[in-house]
């Protein structure tokens, strides 16, 4: 797997959600090493939102937004010419993360970045990935207004955060069924390339490549090259699955231990922000309720969605009532009453491409 070709200005950090995992591991790690812990938090820049609901009483659900930005502050040489000088800062990712400790369980929610819905205080629509220009208190204020979703806690992630992550770590190991790549009109924007299938370990470029790969294509049985149907959601589907392999990585090196989870804190705390009431002691208490979870039961779900044509920008329109469903199956509440009979939301299906953790 190789590195090459053009950057797209848009690109996928699947960094929030293995960024979040990494941080439960080493909250873990903390109760056994709370000097070194406390010192690599407060290393972490954070940010004062009031739209914040209240942290619900210990041992009671809550929710944790994670956001990976696509701002280009900070890179230098190489790695801005490779991505492209865009200004500003938009959301890429934005995973909503509700952990229930009473059932050491947690469910993932991707809101497609290209989602097209009501942006609070702003008396318009846009796509959701726009909220976060004017800070993330006006996404925060978004989720709550349009999905019924009560954030307590924020975490951002830059551009370099997954990268980090991954190489801290030791890589992730994923199997190929296929040879993939990335493909816009003959250029390899995001440097995907595998050529043979099977098990690989992939260091923190190339885990970013295969995150950021906006126009992946399988080669079939016969050697013919296939688009991903998907785009946007197949996306969705590979970051979900690297956040799998990374939990599953961190668990494998012993993160529980504090000197190395100081190791890995100290390499990933500059590239995040995290909300001001998100402290070092918040994180273990919460961490030692989850010390049973294993990476298999993070449950991923994504916001049902049709594309459209706004202002004439391709967006995605969130499918009802299956939106509200999914949102309800989410949070753990009882779906409406209104529901019509049908399945209830499922976890994102895998399809015969997608990579596997091994």
């Amino acid at each position: 797997m190789r590195a090459m070709g053009h950057a797209p200005r848009r690109w996928l950090h699947a960094a929030a959600a293995g960024t979040l995992v990494v941080t439960v591991v080493l909250a873990v790690a903390a109760a056994g090493g709370y000097g070194y812990a406390r010192m690599r938090v407060g290393q972490v820049a954070s940010v004062h939102l009031p739209a914040l609901a209240a942290a619900p009483p210990p041992g009671r659900p809550m929710n944790l937004l994670v956001v990976g930005s696509d701002t280009r502050q900070g890179l230098r040489g190489q790695d801005r010419g490779q991505f492209g000088a865009v200004q500003g800062r938009r959301g890429d990712v934005i995973l909503v993360v509700h952990l229930a400790p009473a059932s050491h369980r947690a469910w993932m929610l991707s809101i497609p970045r290209d989602l097209y819905v009501p942006v609070a205080s702003t008396g318009g629509r846009a796509k959701i990935n726009a909220a976060l220009a004017r800070g993330p208190e006006q996404l925060v204020e978004t989720i709550r207004a349009d999905f019924g979703i009560p954030v307590s806690h924020y975490l951002l992630v830059d551009f370099d955060g997954f990268r980090a992550v991954v190489d801290a770590v030791g890589g992730v190991r994923l199997d190929f069924p296929s040879p993939v790549r990335d493909d816009d009109h003959g250029h390899n924007n995001s440097g995907l390339l595998v050529t043979t299938p099977g098990c690989r370990r992939l260091d923190g470029t190339q885990a970013l490549a295969l995150a950021r790969s906006r126009y992946l294509q399988y080669r079939g049985g016969d050697g013919v090259w296939h688009a991903d149907p998907g785009y946007d959601l197949g996306r969705i589907r590979r970051q979900q699955v690297l956040l799998r392999a990374l939990a599953a990585q961190a668990l494998r090196r012993g993160l529980t231990d504090p000197l190395r989870a100081n190791a890995v804190l100290a390499a990933v705390a500059r590239h995040l922000t995290r909300d001001d009431t998100l402290t070092v002691g918040q994180a273990v208490r919460l961490a030692g309720q989850f010390r049973g979870l294993r990476p298999g039961a993070l449950v991923g779900l994504t916001i049902p969605t049709v594309p459209a044509v706004r202002r004439g920008e391709q967006v995605l329109l969130p499918v009802q009532p299956a939106a509200r469903r999914t949102v309800a199956s989410f949070l753990g509440r009882s779906p409406p009453t209104h529901r019509p009979p049908s399945a209830p939301a499922r976890p994102t299906p895998a399809q015969a491409w997608d990579p596997r953790p091994c």
